[in-house]
């Protein structure tokens, strides 16, 4: 938060000349489902969640605003604020966005501070509902990693060939951003030493794009040394399924990567979209995290129809509980379980999606959603424990999102 007040100390330091633009956004919505065991979210970060018999406004209501100062052609600050449900409450956590950005010519720029983390196709405007045709984007995809935003720079290069516009991105920095399980567990999950790349080449209907990251966990999970250490004092004979993966169970320093590619066709009539990534690092916790969607969509008029199948997937290994059983050990052995199994993984969704653009500022938007769940509990709910877990549920969406300019 002290590297953001520098920023904005340092632009309103800066001569009075610049000229201030602003706009923003909003989406109001309201969801409600058929699931009694598993509580519908749009994101792991979001301390709430919906179940059956409930009416929704808060995963996919949102407010945001964006100021952008120039300076002059070469010089601006971009600042955005967006409200939204979300674990941490703070105003460090509302600023998605606080840059200073520096283009020496219209193919070079550099920007410095807190920018978007440039990991889906979406990126910049995953917040913004009506840069969209669905209600929300797929959870499978965009809703498993928190991390929206990245303390550090980029640099990026656009350059005009015979194959269409080629923009080349790299990026290095740090971010947190909180995880949310069952039983209020709140984990600040801290990357550092994030570097990153994307390539994307824009030909008249078409962009295709190629992302590359890797980072480092700078903290492990609330807990995580206590586990191990308790887990040392057990012999082998009486637990050996844990002994091989027990040290693999820290993720403090742990590498992780994240792979992407993604395509989009949109010729005004028809559009077709899809991404697909691969998270994995050296713990167990997080092992060949397979996400992705495809999207099919058609324009008649002011209405907008769209087709979505999502699916996501990452098998936990399966531990095998003590050859005796103890209070102790069967503490440990769920306190292992639950370690291990909140990215134990395998579900995926059909979604229907309507949009009516009333104007060039306002659309409204419905969308169905249909779920089948192979493992419950899952990392992407909040659940409830007294019902019996659902193999599958459906989820309605009604929506209306505006742009402005103020």
């Amino acid at each position: 938060m002290r590297f953001i007040v520098a920023l904005f100390i340092t632009v309103y330091s800066m001569p009075s000349i610049a000229s201030l633009k602003l706009d923003g956004f909003a989406n109001i919505g309201a969801s409600l489902t058929d699931s009694k065991y598993a509580g519908i979210r749009t994101q792991v970060s979001q301390h709430d969640a919906l179940f059956a018999d409930e009416i929704d406004w808060r995963q996919i209501s949102s407010a945001g605003l964006q100021a952008e100062w120039r300076f002059s052609n070469q010089v601006q600050f971009v600042s955005q604020l967006v409200l939204k449900d979300s674990a941490d409450h703070s105003l460090d956590d509302k600023i998605k966005m606080a840059f200073l950005r520096y283009s020496p010519s219209p193919e070079l720029t550099v920007n410095l501070g807190r920018t978007a983390i440039d990991l889906y196709m979406m990126t910049d405007y995953r917040d913004i509902g009506y840069a969209y045709i669905p209600v929300h984007l797929p959870t499978e995809f965009y809703g498993i990693i928190p991390h929206e935003s990245l303390n550090g720079f980029d640099i990026s290069y656009k350059h005009v060939s015979d194959f269409g516009l080629i923009t080349s991105k790299f990026f290095y920095g740090r971010s947190k951003a909180p995880v949310i399980s069952d039983g209020d567990f709140t984990w600040e999950v801290r990357l550092k030493n994030i570097f990153g790349f994307t390539i994307q080449l824009e030909q008249q209907d078409w962009l295709v794009r190629v992302n590359h990251t890797q980072t480092t966990a700078e903290d492990g999970y609330p807990g995580q040394n206590e586990l191990v250490s308790a887990l040392n004092q057990v012999p082998d004979a009486i637990w050996p399924s844990v002994m091989s993966v027990k040290e693999s169970l820290l993720f403090q320093n742990s590498k992780l990567t994240y792979s992407a590619v993604g395509a989009r066709y949109d010729n005004a009539d028809v559009i077709l979209q899809g991404e697909m990534s691969l998270v994995d690092s050296k713990s167990i916790l997080l092992n060949d995290l397979l996400s992705g969607y495809v999207s099919a969509g058609k324009r008649l008029g002011s209405h907008t129809l769209m087709l979505t199948y999502s699916h996501i997937q990452a098998d936990a290994p399966t531990i095998e509980p003590p050859l005796i059983s103890d209070p102790n050990l069967n503490a440990l052995y769920t306190a292992v379980k639950s370690a291990t199994d909140f990215y134990r993984l395998r579900q995926n969704t059909s979604s229907l999606s309507w949009r009516y653009d009333l104007s060039d500022t306002w659309s409204l938007k419905a969308q169905f959603d249909h779920t089948h769940v192979r493992y419950q509990p899952s990392g992407l709910y909040l659940h409830d424990f007294s019902r019996n877990p659902d193999g599958s549920f459906s989820t309605f969406s009604i929506s209306s999102h505006w742009i402005f300019d103020l």
